[in-house]
């Protein structure tokens, strides 16, 4: 630009110059476009890093899979799944879409596990068997447990058991583990969730 700028000030110069000039303004434009992309990725990560948003360690939920963040830069961020999978993501994701940050405050969970029964369903004798499930669980933290019916149809009731966990781990555990009351009510349960 400075060129052109010279190039302007001798008339026999000055279209060259200014053809110099207007090729520099489109040159600047394209490249303008061309770094959008990675400059957006840089300040996202600035964000990120000044931000707190998301720390390495944290289990978040992106684009409907869960895993542990393992690694941060300024243009990419590295999600570990469940299965060992590794999700490399743009920074600017976690600035420009939601997403669930399980370890953000306290780590404690609650977990709902659904299941769907006939309308002759033991009730309490299945409040009853979550409790002696959960006493048995080391993976349950003890603050809350409880099963309510949360809907009926002509033919089914859902059921809704509650339970919680100290971290994200240990509730899928405590889930995992309470969907054994689906086989211990026999003909009762038409499925479960």
């Amino acid at each position: 630009m400075a060129v052109a700028a010279m190039l302007l000030t001798f008339p026999a110069m000055r279209a060259a110059g200014a053809s110099l000039l207007a090729s520099a303004g489109i040159l600047g434009i394209v490249a303008g476009v061309a770094a959008q992309s990675t400059l957006s990725n840089m300040f996202a990560g600035l964000q990120i890093a000044f931000g707190d948003m998301v720390r390495i360690g944290d289990t978040v939920v992106v684009d409907g899979e869960w895993g542990t963040v393992e690694e941060i830069t300024l243009t990419f961020l590295t999600v570990r799944t469940w299965d060992e999978r590794r999700i490399t993501m743009p920074v600017s994701y976690f600035t420009s879409k939601p997403f669930e940050n399980w370890s953000r405050g306290t780590p404690q969970m609650t977990g709902i596990v659904y299941f769907h029964v006939d309308h002759t369903a033991p009730i309490d004798a299945m409040r009853e068997k979550l409790r002696d499930i959960l006493r048995e669980c080391p993976a349950w933290d003890g603050r809350a447990c409880g099963l309510d019916v949360t809907d009926t149809t002509p033919n089914t009731m859902q059921v809704r058991a509650l339970v919680t966990a100290k971290d994200a781990d240990d509730i899928w555990t405590v889930r995992v583990t309470v969907r054994v009351l689906r086989g211990d009510q026999g003909p009762h349960l038409h499925g479960v969730r």
